[in-house]
């Protein structure tokens, strides 16, 4: 397997062989994706399967050219994230009023909604970092944990989205919070409640719409009700969708995370909807793999 380096940007990674930038224009979500974009997600996902499956050595030599490791600078996350102005509430999932429910797939997976733990990230409040000031954004992260080894995206806005908004006007990248990749927010919240291997992520109800028109070309139509579609990670669909934008996250998790979880790749994905909201969901299968590439 041929393995193209990525390049940087600020919150999203393209590789310069194969994979280009999409149209900033967004298209509606009835359109399938493009034969350009279908093609520049499956080797975005061929990128991140193949860090998936390589030593932490080989995986910072593919995406981060010049780096001696693909591994996260937050260290300390419960920290980093107070630091970098996010605050943080938990509550167990029984005492939120959660408004994304899949009960054929809780069933499925065999969740306890006492095992679940509910936890919101707001980056709301003025704070000082490294003796500069720095603006509260308004983003936010709700993610869901579970200790068996399950993490909910139910609602990310980034930084840089949420500045545009709140302060009408474009961020520069130096007014933003170095502390912003959903992938470590997503670490933050599990973190402290892990007791067994990660073996499921999902983003919720999504609305990105170059990841919404991948999804309807990897369908051939809008997404069902659960149990959905379900396709192996090695397939075009299945990598399509390991390249799409919301499937960055959980890529960047277990790529940046290796210590702390050892060797994982996602193995398969999955596509519902719920049925009183037409937006879909990815189900993200995750395993431990043997490192291929060292």
């Amino acid at each position: 397997m041929k393995l193209f380096r990525l390049g940087i940007t600020t919150l999203v990674f393209f590789g310069p062989v194969c994979c280009h930038r999409l149209a900033v224009l967004p298209r509606a979500f009835d359109t399938p994706a493009t034969d350009e974009e279908w093609s520049n997600a499956i080797c975005k996902g061929v990128n991140f399967l193949t860090a998936m499956k390589s030593s932490n050595k080989a995986a910072a030599e593919a995406l981060f050219p010049g780096l001696q490791t693909a591994a996260s600078q937050f260290q300390n996350i419960a920290e980093d994230v107070l630091d970098w102005g996010w605050g943080k509430t938990s509550s167990a999932r029984k005492n939120v009023d959660y408004p994304y429910e899949i009960d054929e797939y809780r069933e499925a997976a065999k969740q306890d909604d006492d095992d679940m733990t509910y936890v919101t990230y707001r980056h709301e409040k003025d704070y000082k970092k490294d003796g500069r000031d720095y603006k509260g954004t308004g983003a936010i992260a709700e993610i869901e944990v579970g200790s068996s080894g399950v993490l909910f995206a139910a609602n990310l806005e980034s930084p840089l989205e949420a500045a545009r908004s709140t302060w009408a006007r474009q961020p520069a990248s130096g007014e933003l919070p170095l502390l912003q990749r959903s992938s470590d927010l997503l670490w933050a919240a599990y973190e402290p409640e892990k007791k067994t291997g990660l073996r499921q992520c999902l983003s919720c109800r999504i609305t990105n719409t170059p990841t919404q028109n991948i999804i309807l070309r990897a369908l051939g139509k809008k997404a069902g009700k659960w149990p959905g579609a379900s396709f192996d990670i090695g397939s075009d669909e299945g990598l399509a969708l390991l390249g799409s934008p919301n499937a960055a996250g959980p890529a960047y998790l277990l790529i940046q995370r290796k210590k702390e979880l050892g060797n994982r790749c996602i193995t398969k994905v999955t596509v519902f909807k719920e049925d009183n909201n037409p937006h879909p969901w990815l189900l993200f299968d995750i395993a431990e793999c043997k490192v291929e590439y060292a």
